[in-house]
């Protein structure tokens, strides 16, 4: 293949699980034919004031943290916001986007949330990586009181906020 890809992300900083599925990630994506030039950035300095504001070429990976809103995601990925890493600017999403946003009817907007994700799906813009995918578990010594169960990536938020120890 003529043309090279940067593959980019910051290693490091998210942990073992994060690097461990970029470079899987990286070595798929030779495996499916493309010229690979991984950059391994650092999170300070590059990732976060250029790739992460979306001023890159090729293929970056992040994390995304779980939203409290169904459309949380939706606004921070596909909006004009600077938050909006990839740039996209979809008709379809954009249509969609603003329809849910004052829809009232929830079996209606949960058809548009899908719809936008299907979109997203048939393009490929933003890609789901298998990252948190597997199982983990954090163990608490019995003193330790406030623990409540979260499914992802608000740990620091969700959970560890809460906790307490009982003397």
């Amino acid at each position: 293949m003529d043309t090279q890809v940067k593959w980019q992300y910051a290693p490091t900083r998210y942990g073992v699980s994060f690097d461990r599925t970029a470079e899987a990630i990286g070595n798929w994506l030779t495996e499916a034919g493309l010229d690979v030039n991984t950059e391994l950035q650092d999170y300070a300095s590059t990732y976060f004031p250029q790739t992460r504001a979306g001023n890159f070429n090729g293929i970056a990976m992040g994390i995304t943290p779980a939203y409290p809103e169904v459309s949380g995601f939706i606004d921070r990925y596909f909006s004009g916001a600077s938050s909006n890493a990839g740039r996209v600017d979809d008709p379809a999403i954009k249509e969609l986007r603003a329809k849910q946003a004052i829809e009232f009817d929830p079996e209606a907007r949960l058809q548009q949330i899908r719809d936008i994700q299907r979109r997203n799906a048939e393009m490929m813009f933003y890609l789901p990586t298998p990252l948190g995918a597997g199982t983990a578990w954090t163990a608490y010594l019995p003193r330790v009181k406030g623990i409540v169960r979260t499914r992802g990536y608000g740990g620091p938020t969700e959970v560890y906020s809460r906790l307490w120890l009982d003397a």
